[in-house]
This record gives structure tokens, C-alpha cells and sequence, in this order.
């Protein structure tokens, strides 16, 4: 108790004698904790995103493909936040990538102190964020949802003296009405988050 698992890797072979009976077990034990716990690290950071700490595109969409199985056989749903931030290219332009990844790791934080329990945030990439919502009954709270994360970047981050400002699009789409995979999922919320950036 209180010590790390130790993993074991075992080999065992019966021992015969003249006659074909088994007369005792060979057991080859080797210690394999370290080569273990090199693979859960790998593990660990083959899904994560570096920057932010969150799960990354491929955790995401491994997650969003399991959510899927589990809510077809439930007959449940859930929706998807596709997010992009505004003007984050202008951050970057205009006062360093060290100020446009101190957006980020301060945003991540922020959204994943204000989502619900039920919910999951990834970095997918860039400045593109998502979120999963497990088992919502409707539209409206999939809203609600998106209101608690656009508030989220109203909030002033200071980076070396000075205010970063800036605004976030949202698009949305809900599994299983709008699409019954993860690939149609993400493009609808991206058409939506589309059309929201083009009516300004």
C-alpha cells in the first residue's frame, strides 16, 4: 500500500518427468516497471497537446468515436463546440508567439474551470479548440454551454504589461441529429463556425 505498481513479465513451463508427468512448474519472472511506465508516458503524450496540457486532435477524435458507440447503443445524444478564436494571427503579429501561447494556456485554463462536469475540452490545433458534451437532452443547453465559454475571453489577459483582447466563434452541431459520425460532427460544427465568421 502507497507504493507504485510493479509490473511483472512471466514465462512459465511444466517440468516433466520420465514418464510424462508433470513434476513441477519453471517460472521466469522479469521486472518490466520501468519499460511499463515509459510506455504510459509515451502514452500519455502521444494525447496530449504540449502547450495547453489538454487532449489533443487524436485524443479527441478517439474520444468523440467512443462517445458515438456509447450513445447509439444508449440512445442518447451529445454535442460538439467546434471553437476558433478571433484575430489570434493579429496577437501573434503583433506581440510575439510568446504572447499568442499565453493566450492559449490561460484560455485552456479558464474553460476548464467553467464547463460542466460532463464535458471535454481539446486543443485540436492552432488556436482551434473543441468540446464534447455528454448527454444533453437539447439545443438550448448546448447554448447555454457556449455562452459560459464566449464569456470566458471577455475577462482582460495581461501578457508583459499589456491587454490581450479577443473574441471567439462558436459552431455547434448535435450527435446524432446532425451527423452519425465523428468526421460529419466536426465539419458541421466548421460549416457553422463558417457562417459565423462570415456575417461578421
Amino acid at each position: 500500500p502507497g507504493q507504485k505498481p510493479q509490473h511483472w513479465d512471466n514465462i512459465l513451463t511444466p517440468m516433466q518427468a520420465a514418464d510424462g508427468s508433470t513434476s513441477g512448474i519453471l517460472c521466469v519472472s522479469r521486472d518490466v516497471t520501468l519499460q511499463k511506465e515509459a510506455e504510459r508516458r509515451l502514452r500519455i503524450a502521444s494525447d496530449t497537446d504540449d502547450l495547453t496540457g489538454l487532449p489533443n486532435r487524436r485524443a479527441f477524435k478517439s474520444k468523440v468515436r467512443q462517445l458515438i458507440r456509447h450513445c447509439r447503443e444508449e440512445k442518447r445524444q451529445f454535442g460538439l463546440l467546434l471553437i476558433d478564436l478571433d484575430h489570434f494571427k493579429q496577437v501573434n503579429d503583433t506581440l510575439g508567439h510568446t504572447a499568442g501561447d499565453h493566450l492559449l494556456r490561460v484560455l485552456a485554463k479558464r474553460l476548464t474551470a467553467h464547463l460542466p462536469p460532463k464535458a471535454l475540452l481539446a486543443r485540436l490545433g492552432g488556436d482551434e479548440f473543441a468540446i464534447v458534451v455528454n448527454d444533453v437532452t437539447d439545443e438550448a443547453e448546448l447554448l447555454r454551454v457556449a455562452e459560459q465559454v464566449r464569456v470566458q475571453i471577455n475577462e482582460p489577459i495581461h501578457y508583459a504589461s499589456k491587454v490581450i483582447n479577443g473574441g471567439m466563434s462558436i459552431g455547434i452541431s448535435l450527435f446524432p441529429r446532425d451527423a452519425k459520425d465523428a468526421a460529419g460532427l466536426l465539419k458541421c460544427s466548421d460549416t457553422a463556425l463558417n457562417d459565423i465568421k462570415a456575417a461578421g
